[in-house]
């Protein structure tokens, strides 16, 4: 298994930073901050940085780095809607630890 790749870094450094300073940050806006989509972004949190179950016996194999915490908020027309935030849950995650086999 290698490293994280760029993007993958990315998004790490961005949830961090945003839990550093107290603020909220969605797969929108990260993916304004990267140039990236939605999709991409949601994407990478789920399956770089989500619980990996083992598929046979449903057993955990790797524990969450971040996790989406749903919110209800106040649009431009004063509208509630639903927002899913990116938080950080594991702060010993180090996003440049390459596995000795990785090469």
């Amino acid at each position: 298994m290698a490293g994280l790749n760029e993007n993958a870094k990315k998004i790490f450094y961005l949830v961090k930073e945003a839990k550093e300073l107290g603020k909220d940050v969605t797969a929108a806006d990260i993916a304004n901050k990267i140039d990236s989509t939605v999709q991409s972004v949601n994407a990478v949190i789920t399956f770089t940085f989500g619980q990996k179950k083992d598929r046979k016996t449903g057993e955990v194999v790797r524990e969450a780095v971040m996790a989406r915490e749903e919110a209800t908020v106040a649009d431009a027309e004063g509208k509630e809607k639903k927002v899913k935030y990116i938080r950080l849950i594991d702060d010993s995650f180090d996003p440049e630890y390459v596995p000795a086999d990785a090469e």
